[in-house]
C-alpha cells in the first residue's frame, strides 16, 4: 500500500514541480498529525511554511484518498488560489460518551458543540503546569457535586495539543501557564481567571449560573453530603486496612523474633566485623556452594521494624543467582557460601553489606540494616538447577 501511495503522489508531484514541495512523513513524525486535526496515517495535508505558526490545510485521513488524482489536484489548486480555509491542531475526540458528573475532555473539534447550548465552565490548561493536579482534583469534585444540574458541564481543554481560537476565548494569555477558567453560555465565553479552591468555585458558580443557584438546596447539597460520607467511609476503610497491615507486620516480626530468640549469632562476614550475622532456624545437609555455583533460594526481606520490602515466597517464585559474582548484595554472596541445602536462616546485614547509604528507594532507605529470612533450596552448575 505504501508503494501505491508513492506512485500516486509521484505523478501529482511532477505536475506541481516548482509550485509546492512534496514530503512523505513516517511514524517518527506521527506527532505532527494533530496539527492537521488527523488521528492516523495515511493522511494528506498542506502546511504553508515550516514555521511553528504555519497554517495547515487537511484533505484526508483514510486508507484511500477520496476522489483519486483529480480530487487531490482540485484540493491543491484551491490552496494555490487561496480558496481553502485552514484546519487547526486538534486531538482526537474521546470515543466514549461523556458521563454526567465527570469532567468532559474537549478538543478543538468539539469546542463549538460543547459551548453551543447551556452553560459550561471550560478550563484551558497545559498538562505540565505546576497546579494542574490540584486543579484537576477540584474540577473532579465540583463536576461530581453538580451531577444533578441540567444543562451545565465542567470541561477541560489541553492547549498545547489543540488550537485555541482567540475569538472564542477573549483575553487569552499564551504566556500564562496555569489553568484558566472560562464561563461559557450559549456559545459565548467570558474569562473568569485562575481556578481557586473547591469552595471558591462553588461560590462563583452559584452566583454566575442560575441553574446551580436554583438547584443548590435540592440537588447540590444532598450530593455534597453523599460525597462527604463516601469520603469518610473510604478513609475509615483505609485506616482499617493500614491498622490490619501494621498488626500483620507486628505479628510476622514477633514470629521471626521468636524463631531466632535462642539461635546463635554467627558472624559470617569476611571482615569479621559483625556486618553479616547468620542465625540458623533449620539445619541443612551436605556441602556448601562454591563461587560460581548457581544458587536457588527463597527469601523474605524486611527492615528492622518488620516492614516487608520483598519476598519470593509471596510470589511463589524462588530466586536464582550466581554465587560470588556480584549479582546480589555482599551479605548474600558471603552468607549463602556458608549454608547447606535445606538450611533456613535469618541474615542481619548492615548497610555496607546491603544497599549502602543510597538504599534502594522507595522501599529501602539509605543506611538501613536489613533482615532476610532465607532458605537454600538447591545449588550446582548451570545445568543442574
Amino acid at each position: 500500500q505504501d508503494k501505491a501511495h508513492d506512485d500516486f503522489f509521484k505523478e501529482i508531484a511532477e505536475e506541481y514541480r516548482g509550485k509546492m514541495i512534496f514530503m512523505k512523513l513516517g511514524k517518527t513524525e506521527e506527532y505532527m498529525l494533530k496539527d492537521f486535526g488527523f488521528g492516523a496515517f495515511p493522511a494528506l495535508g498542506i502546511a504553508d511554511s515550516f514555521g511553528f505558526d504555519a497554517k495547515h490545510f487537511a484533505y484526508s485521513s483514510a486508507n484511500e484518498f477520496p476522489g483519486g488524482t483529480e480530487a487531490v489536484k482540485e484540493f491543491l489548486n484551491k490552496y494555490l488560489a487561496k480558496e481553502l480555509s485552514p484546519t487547526y491542531k486538534s486531538e482526537q475526540a474521546p470515543k466514549e460518551e461523556h458521563k454526567k458528573g465527570t469532567v468532559k475532555t474537549v478538543v478543538f473539534s468539539t469546542i463549538k458543540e460543547t459551548i453551543a447550548s447551556g452553560t459550561s465552565l471550560l478550563v484551558l490548561y497545559k498538562s505540565w503546569a505546576k497546579s494542574v493536579d490540584k486543579v484537576s482534583g477540584v474540577l473532579d469534585k465540583v463536576a461530581e457535586a453538580l451531577e444533578g444540574i441540567d444543562s451545565f458541564t465542567i470541561a477541560k481543554l489541553e492547549t498545547t495539543k489543540n488550537h485555541v481560537p482567540e475569538d472564542t476565548f477573549p483575553e487569552m494569555d499564551e504566556d500564562d501557564f496555569e489553568p484558566v477558567g472560562y464561563l461559557c453560555t450559549d456559545g459565548v465565553c467570558k474569562k473568569w481567571g485562575h481556578i481557586p479552591g473547591q469552595k471558591e468555585v462553588f461560590k462563583y458558580l452559584a452566583k454566575q449560573v442560575p441553574a446551580v443557584k436554583a438547584g443548590w438546596e435540592s440537588a447540590v447539597k444532598p450530593k455534597l453530603k453523599e460525597m462527604k460520607e463516601a469520603e469518610a467511609e473510604k478513609k475509615r476503610k483505609e485506616e482499617e486496612a493500614k491498622a490490619a497491615e501494621e498488626a500483620k507486620k507486628a505479628e510476622e516480626k514477633k514470629q521471626l523474633d521468636d524463631l531466632i530468640a535462642n539461635a546463635e549469632e554467627i558472624d559470617v562476614s569476611e571482615a569479621k566485623d559483625k556486618g553479616i550475622i547468620k542465625q540458623v532456624i533449620k539445619e541443612g545437609s551436605g556441602s556448601n556452594p562454591a563461587k560460581g555455583d548457581k544458587v536457588k533460594a527463597h527469601y523474605t526481606g524486611t527492615l528492622l521494624d518488620g516492614s516487608k520490602f520483598d519476598s519470593s515466597r509471596d510470589r511463589g517464585d524462588p530466586f536464582s543467582f550466581s554465587l560470588g559474582s556480584g549479582q546480589v548484595i555482599k551479605c548474600w554472596d558471603q552468607a549463602f557460601a556458608t549454608m547447606k541445602v535445606g538450611e533456613r536462616a535469618v541474615l542481619t546485614c548492615t548497610a555496607p553489606n546491603a544497599y549502602g547509604e543510597r538504599g534502594s528507594p522507595p522501599a529501602i532507605p539509605g543506611g538501613a540494616t536489613l533482615r532476610f529470612d532465607v532458605e537454600l533450596l538447591s545449588f550446582g552448575g548451570k545445568d543442574e538447577l
